[in-house]
């Protein structure tokens, strides 16, 4: 009984938790990196991509998304897909090569990042052509991923914790590469 209310409370918790990273995010970051801000709810993202079943980490995609477009002003809906589609892409690349390894983890957050700096360099490019040049973009891009990379761990760890905290088993952990569960032997 007591387990089955801990599985159910982390999907708050991982809610309340992202809420707080939004909010340091955009709040103290851009003191901490002088104008460079790593985005860690890619991170979070890409974490809930490894360690959730498919819709409940789309869901939550989804959910924390509407809270960095609500706090942000971001375009209604641009930051919601944005983050769906690097959800279910990490989805699909830890599910084919079945990353687990740091390095691995870092190479998805590397590469979800440039995704999300192009998705979002291209939505806005669509709407306002002569606003945001490619180079800008770029310049700006290498030091925040750098800072990304550094700050991967941590967030792992955190997420990690509350997991076991919570009893939250991983999708990987109970079915096999592909997603067919184990059978016992």
């Amino acid at each position: 009984m007591i387990r089955k209310l801990l599985l159910r409370t982390n999907f708050i918790f991982i809610l309340l938790i992202s809420l707080l990273i939004i909010i340091f995010q955009s709040t103290f970051l851009n003191l901490l990196f002088k104008g460079f801000r790593p985005d860690l709810i890619l991170i979070v993202i890409v974490y809930l991509s490894f360690h959730r079943y498919l819709v409940e980490g789309a869901l939550l995609s989804l959910i924390i998304g509407w809270f960095v477009e609500s706090l942000s002003g971001a375009p209604h809906g641009m930051i919601m897909t944005v983050y769906l589609w690097i959800f279910l892409i990490a989805k699909m690349v830890g599910i084919a090569v079945f990353l687990t390894r740091t390095v691995g983890t870092l190479l998805v957050v590397f590469l979800m990042s440039l995704l999300q700096n192009l998705l979002v360099w291209g939505i806005t490019y669509l709407f306002f052509p002569a606003n945001i040049s490619f180079e800008a973009v770029a310049g700006e891009w290498i030091p925040t991923v750098v800072l990304q990379l550094i700050i991967t761990p941590l967030v792992f760890g955190l997420f990690s914790s509350l997991d076991k905290l919570f009893g939250k088993e991983s999708p990987s952990k109970i079915t096999g590469v592909l997603g067919a569960p184990i059978l016992a032997r």
